[in-house]
């Protein structure tokens, strides 16, 4: 595959194991809304093994369900409040259930690209878990040029400032959420 179409092509729908590569911080010019820019790379997958995924975690209240899922996914806990510190995230996998979407950007291209859904963060089953244990041991790539991105304007500019989010969220049963 070219380069050129590298940078266009994505990947099927599917269930995919993904390690969190990057993390970038940002704020919603919208809603004003803290959120991570989270870039995640296939690990369990030769064809399309460093491809990255891209996804937004929202610290809203409206957001607190998703994150909790995330959490669990992660193999985290999810009572009371709970904080989503970056370190605790690069360079750990997680299933997710990867799918295509398709939107109009400012410039009116149509552009097709992944996404991982509300409940797109699965938890995995105790083989996964050793699986992803022995991934999460290895190093991550020294450069982020070696994962392959689904589209050039993903590649987002560098963010030196590496906070920690303590989202406070009102305390919410996992069996409340409504799926």
């Amino acid at each position: 595959m070219d380069e050129a179409t590298e940078a266009t092509t994505i990947l099927p729908k599917g269930r995919y194991m993904l390690r969190v590569t990057d993390i970038k911080e940002k704020v919603s010019a919208k809603s004003g809304n803290e959120y991570w820019s989270v870039r995640l790379g296939v690990v369990n997958n030769e064809q399309y093994k460093n491809w990255s995924v891209f996804d937004n975690w929202v610290f809203s209240q409206k957001a607190v369900n998703r994150l909790k899922l995330i959490n669990k996914a992660f193999r985290k806990p999810i009572t009371g409040n709970f904080e989503f510190k970056e370190d605790e995230f690069i360079g750990k996998c997680v299933m997710a259930d990867v799918t295509q979407e398709t939107y109009t950007n400012n410039n009116g291209e149509v552009i097709n690209k992944n996404a991982i859904s509300f409940t797109g963060y699965v938890p995995m089953s105790k083989e996964m878990c050793e699986i992803a244990n022995q991934i999460e041991s290895t190093p991550l790539p020294e450069k982020q040029a070696d994962l392959k991105p689904y589209s050039a304007a993903d590649v987002a500019s560098e963010n030196t400032n590496k906070q920690t989010v303590t989202p406070v969220y009102e305390d919410i049963a996992f069996e409340d959420i409504p799926f």
